[in-house]
């Protein structure tokens, strides 16, 4: 089946000091199904959802 969603990767970069805000994240999303994003304070989900709404 192919997913409705795929990622392979994504990488963001902070321009200031050259971390990686994410790093290598890669995930499928079938039809139909439902995904949480859960972390840390800090950890980049944020980060993650802006960065998803440009794919």
């Amino acid at each position: 089946m192919n997913a409705l969603v795929s990622t392979r990767n994504v990488t963001k970069i902070y321009n200031k000091n050259q971390l990686p805000g994410l790093n290598k994240v890669s995930f499928d999303i079938q039809a139909g199904e439902f995904v949480g994003i859960m972390g840390a304070s800090g950890s980049g989900k944020t980060n993650f959802t802006i960065t998803m709404r440009w794919l």
